[in-house]
């Protein structure tokens, strides 16, 4: 079961070492060593995020490193950097910043 930031929260700090959470309020702070985060159409993340998996539906600025995957959905605006080695882009999708991938290896 994931953690859930709900849509009138704002927390203003890090998150660290959390297993799944679903964003749908405000984090003004890092999240740092989370498995799935999804970020929900009224979730925004002003700070760096360090992911698994990541999906956002919402807003996030800041630099993003994911170990296997980013989901930029057709509501999702990322302003920042990405670091994954798969990158998804829904067509309505905002994006604006710098893409590294790491290259296929098969």
């Amino acid at each position: 079961m994931p953690s859930i930031v709900s849509e009138s929260f704002v927390l203003r700090g890090s998150i660290e070492k959390t297993h799944n959470i679903r964003i749908d309020g405000t984090i003004v702070g890092d999240i740092k060593d989370a498995n799935v985060v999804v970020i929900g159409t009224n979730g925004v993340v002003q700070g760096n995020v360090k992911a698994i998996d990541l999906v956002v539906f919402g807003y996030i600025e800041g630099n993003i490193s994911a170990v296997n995957s980013i989901s930029i959905k057709n509501t999702g605006k990322i302003k920042g950097e990405l670091d994954a080695k798969i990158l998804t882009l829904e067509h309505g999708a905002t994006y604006e910043g710098i893409i590294s991938m790491e290259p296929s290896t098969s």
